[in-house]
């Protein structure tokens, strides 16, 4: 199986700086809409006709109307090319697991679950003190747990189908190499496993025993009070 991307440092990098421009330009867009309510109630509150008819005050209506529109414009195409880039990323994920998973549905991994293990297990990773060098070619395999049911029901249940997905770990995020249709049975548990290279393994006991001393062992015979 090619490999499909799960995710991808470089289009979260792209997502996330639109995401930065968009809080800017909704920052910005809040202000034109105090700016507008407040000249709307100026009109509301106007006596007579003279404010309004005001050159300036029509003036400063239109400018903040027309940079709200603008606004509007550049939002909506900021959020349109990170739809784009979401689903540039999805698409050929969810075709892959559509396609082992066929009609089954209820005990399948769709391609969000997929997306969570792999998050999921670099938090994890990390969290033990991986270095982003080598966390590279980890790998983590997940066949979901069977539904929960009383042990009559379970001697006498068939089996579903579910998924089994193996993902590895590469220098721009988590890649899946492996999706195959699999069958889990009732009460079973799930199968997951994540596989370290050792140098990664050693990271994890470097951090672990980080200022922890071994004392050296007592002769024998030797009592340590």
């Amino acid at each position: 199986m090619a490999r499909t991307k799960v995710t991808s440092r470089k289009i979260d990098g792209q997502i996330a700086k639109l995401q930065n421009q968009i809080n800017k330009l909704s920052m910005k867009r809040s202000d034109i809409i105090r700016r507008i309510e407040h000249l709307e109630q100026k009109f509301q509150e106007c006596p007579n006709d003279n404010q309004p008819r005001d050159p300036k005050f029509q003036a400063d209506l239109k400018s903040a109307l027309r940079s709200r529109s603008l606004l509007d414009d550049q939002l909506e195409n900021f959020r349109e090319q990170q739809r784009h880039l979401e689903t540039s990323l999805m698409n050929p994920l969810v075709e892959k697991l559509d396609l082992v998973n066929g009609k089954a549905q209820a005990h399948t991994l769709s391609a969000s679950n997929v997306v969570f293990l792999a998050r999921e297990t670099e938090e994890l990773l990390m969290n033990k003190g991986f270095t982003q060098k080598n966390i590279i070619g980890a790998e983590v395999s997940l066949r979901p747990a069977g539904k929960k049911a009383s042990n009559a029901y379970a001697a006498k249940a068939s089996s579903s189908i579910t998924t089994r997905v193996r993902l590895r770990r590469v220098t721009d995020g988590w890649r899946l190499i492996e999706a195959k249709r699999d069958h889990c049975y009732v009460n079973q548990s799930e199968a997951k496993s994540v596989h370290v290279h050792p140098a990664a393994h050693a990271d994890i006991l470097r951090i672990a025993t980080r200022g922890i001393l071994v004392s050296p062992q007592p002769e024998q015979g030797t009592s340590v009070s």
